[in-house]
């Protein structure tokens, strides 16, 4: 939201931070794990390398790998010039582009930011939920701290979910949010403005002469004339983005169910663009040429001549949630899963792809052989990470690898895959089963293969399977082998078997909460020290005798676990929880990913990986 005629022109040609001009960037479905088939297609990849990054890592040391520079939706994008491009998202999420190269700043907030506004190089600001205000000074990013009751003015709520920034000067920023909250920073301190009409501001625009504008829920739109707020409009559908000229005389606005607002003609006056859903974004290129920008990649541009809206190809369907004008005719979009995208009139650029690809599970034989699948198999040899084809079009959710050339992927409708290696590549296995195959789990000298209703295959002759009877009918997800006379298998409801080397048959988990939810993972360092995980957070230990549930009734699920060791074992889970056992005690540690996590694996203690949806993968090394 950024008016356009302030910085500096350039064209696709000389920008060094895209990736590819043109239309290439592709996009594909998303697939949930609630029963639904889709093929593992991705996304297309990235049209030629990747950009430049230096790093994009939490806190506690896990940095992004893919997709590049990270994959969290981003809701907010600044640019001050060419070799200065801010971008700002979920979890605290903060990137920056210096003309070189892409980098992720620690933003000392786990808050969802949600808007940026800079005055200068040195002065931005960016906000976000729980009434989360980040100040850049040029070397850092640090957390400000508002004024409450009296000393705030007005109508003051520091919890309030703040939605966008957008100042005239260093000395004149504006932040709104939901109930109507309206703060203003006056270049020492942050007061609070009286709203006539409470209604949740998605959005502001200041101007160079005092003006201001904001606009939000129910199609209301305020003006500031430099001592108060009015009711400009009301009534309609919702606002969520605006934009307009420098002094704010005129000024746009786009929102819910397609429409779009302006005062060009010297009234308001309203419109739905052709085509649309919700347009999350605009852009002013000039007084009576706007761009907007919403779901499902959508983008439309007036055309003055013949008064009437231009679509332009995305590509993609992912949302765009941002628009930021770079100069006179180029604008950067950015939003859903990490996507950023510039257009210099009718040409595309894209700069980063981000990913709606679900990774489902992680597993290798060493550093130099690595495996991720889900709705794409990916293969790093220790070049980098390769799309392979799986000869498939069904969903892979669990993969397995004695070696380099020896590897199993399954899935739905009974898919047993098997890797030989480069020359062959995946060969399908009979299995005679249509069942959602959910784990496996395989040794040089055997291997089980656990899904729906209670399916379960071992191996025999190292390269066959054959149905055996697990005595449950419970949907079974994850496999674990400590020996040939002893491995574990969890399930729904608490579900835990064992194989002792002659059957399958239920283990009782001891637990003082009551009935046992769902495990999804089962890991073991040894043979007398075995963990399994599931819904509810809960973690469950087998100490060569009993099971007995160590930690649940937690508000995330967890989805998968690995250790390297008995003192140091991962867990990941819903919205990007990641916790390590260091050998006594349980600790979350800061992933800065929105996204749930699916997968945990390593090749050692020093070299750990996490997988999980919109494509995310990130690595901690040590």
């Amino acid at each position: 939201m950024r008016s356009a005629f302030l910085i500096k022109a350039a064209v696709c040609a000389s920008l060094s931070l895209a990736i590819a001009c043109g239309d290439d960037d592709g996009d594909s479905k998303k697939k949930s794990d609630a029963g639904s088939d889709a093929g593992a297609d991705g996304d297309g990849g990235d049209a030629g390398p990747p950009p430049k990054t230096y790093a994009s890592c939490s806190s506690d040391g896990w940095c992004w790998e893919l997709p590049r520079p990270q994959g969290n939706t981003l809701r907010g994008v600044w640019a001050t010039s060419e070799k200065d491009i801010w971008a700002v998202g979920d979890r605290g999420t903060i990137i920056h582009f210096d003309g070189k190269g892409w980098e992720g700043l620690d933003s000392g907030v786990t808050e969802d930011l949600t808007a940026i506004w800079g005055a200068s190089a040195s002065k931005l600001w960016a906000v976000g939920l729980a009434g989360t205000i980040v100040a850049w000074d040029g070397k850092g990013w640090a957390k400000a701290t508002l004024p409450v009751g009296a000393e705030a003015g007005a109508d003051a709520s520091v919890a309030t979910n703040f939605l966008d920034v957008y100042g005239a000067s260093e000395s004149d920023v504006w932040v709104v949010g939901e109930g109507g909250a309206i703060w203003h920073f006056d270049g020492s301190s942050w007061t609070t403005k009286s709203n006539p009409n409470p209604q949740t501001l998605r959005a502001v625009f200041a101007g160079t002469t005092g003006k201001a504008w904001a606009a939000g829920d129910g199609g209301v739109l305020l003006g500031w004339d430099g001592a108060e707020w009015t009711v400009a409009t009301t009534g309609g559908p919702g606002f969520l983005a605006l934009d307009g000229t420098a002094d704010a005389a005129i000024v746009v606005a786009s929102g819910q169910a397609g429409y779009f607002i302006s005062n060009a003609s010297g009234a308001w006056k309203g419109e739905q663009v052709p085509g649309t859903t919700h347009l999350r974004g605009v852009w002013l290129e000039s007084p009576n040429r706007p761009w907007v920008f919403g779901d499902g990649g959508v983008l439309f541009r007036f055309d003055e001549a013949t008064k009437t809206w231009t679509k332009l190809a995305s590509n993609t369907t992912r949302a765009f949630l941002t628009a930021d004008g770079l100069d006179a005719d180029s604008v950067l979009v950015a939003g859903e899963n990490g996507i950023i995208m510039r257009w210099d009139g009718d040409a595309r650029s894209l700069i980063s792809n981000g990913s709606s690809e679900n990774r489902l599970a992680l597993a290798g034989s060493g550093s130099k052989d690595v495996w991720a699948v889900g709705d794409e198999v990916l293969h790093d040899q220790g070049s980098g990470w390769q799309v392979v084809d799986p000869k498939t079009p069904r969903a892979l959710y669990d993969v397995a690898a004695v070696g380099a050339d020896d590897a199993w992927a399954v899935g739905t409708g009974g898919t047993v895959l098997h890797w030989k290696g480069k020359v062959t590549g995946f060969e399908p296995v009979e299995v005679k089963s249509l069942a959602w195959l959910r784990g496996i789990a395989v040794t040089s000298t055997g291997g089980w293969i656990v899904g729906e209703k209670g399916t379960l295959f071992a191996m025999i002759n190292g390269t066959s399977w054959i149905a055996t009877p697990s005595n449950t009918s419970a949907d079974l997800n994850d496999v674990w082998i400590t020996s040939g006379s002893d491995a574990w298998a969890v399930g729904a409801n608490g579900t835990l078997m064992h194989w002792d080397g002659a059957a399958w048959g239920p283990y009782p988990i001891s637990s003082e909460a009551g009935a046992v939810p769902t495990l999804r993972a089962v890991w073991g360092a040894g043979a007398k020290d075995v963990w399994a995980v599931g819904l509810n957070g809960t973690v469950a230990r087998y100490d060569g005798s009993v099971w007995t549930v160590t930690r649940s009734g937690e508000l995330y699920s967890l989805n998968d676990i690995w250790g390297s060791s008995a003192s140091d074992v991962y867990a990941v889970g819903s919205d990007g929880t990641v916790l390590h056992f260091d050998g006594s005690t349980w600790t979350e540690q800061q992933t800065a990913v929105g996204e749930t996590l699916n997968a945990v694996w390593g090749s050692s203690d020093k070299n750990v990986l996490i997988a999980g949806e919109g494509g995310a993968l990130l690595r901690k090394t040590k």
